[in-house]
């Protein structure tokens, strides 16, 4: 957790980006959980014989947001299914746009500011470099430090692109999805709910894992580029 609070001290400079960036994932969570609580109406339409009293169903957390124009939209979907339908699909079609838009803007503002961060940990590392004793580089071999200022920077930077898009990104959709399935069936979120836990766990152990030999590998990479640097 300190490492991770580490790097994001590194976003504090771009926050208006960062503060953009919650918001493009924001947007994101939300058309998808609009869009798995449109599921059973849209099928109620389609499906419905045509001229069908048969009521569109909808979960009724969400009648209040929609107030009149529900029954409006009953009464169209009755009288004129084909309207209805081509109605529909242009809603559908511009949630489609409107969510690849804020998908683009994420990835880019996330790309952008995983380079920005490495710019400038590479350049702080870069001064702190010229900062440092003779005796320290009698100590450690030149590929070492390089793979510092390279590899071990790349890592940083993915590192922020991970924290911008799953860590801030899935939590996001999975409380929108968690709130639509409150609207249409809250045992069901209540059970989701109690098992999220055990899912969380092995991720835990799994992560403890993936760091120590994460830290092995950026050890033989350092090798690596030392026997490189040197051979060359």
């Amino acid at each position: 957790m300190n490492h991770l609070l580490r790097v994001l001290r590194y976003t504090v400079p771009y926050k208006g980006l960062v503060f953009l960036a919650i918001l493009s994932a924001m947007g994101m969570a939300a058309l998808s959980a609009a869009s798995i609580g449109a599921i059973q109406p849209v099928f109620d339409v389609l499906l419905a014989p045509s001229g069908s009293s048969l009521p569109i169903h909808l979960p009724e957390g969400l009648k209040p947001w929609f107030g009149g124009y529900w029954e409006a939209f009953q009464r169209v979907s009755r009288e004129d299914r084909i309207t209805l339908i081509s109605i529909l699909a242009g809603l559908l079609l511009v949630a489609v746009i409107v969510r690849a838009f804020f998908f683009y803007l994420h990835k880019y503002l996330t790309a952008y500011l995983a380079e920005r961060v490495m710019m400038d940990v590479r350049n702080r590392l870069y001064a702190h470099l010229h900062t440092l004793s003779l005796g320290f580089f009698t100590k450690r071999s030149t590929g070492e430090i390089m793979a510092r200022a390279t590899y071990d920077v790349d890592t940083i930077g993915k590192m922020v692109v991970t924290l911008l898009e799953s860590a801030l990104k899935e939590p996001l959709q999975i409380l929108g999805f968690l709130t639509i399935l409150f609207l249409i069936k809250w045992p069901f979120a209540l059970l989701a709910i109690l098992t999220f836990p055990l899912a969380v766990y092995p991720i835990v152990r799994f992560g403890k894992k993936m760091r120590s030999r994460g830290t092995r590998r950026q050890e033989r990479w350092a090798e690596l580029n030392t026997i490189l640097q040197e051979t060359i």
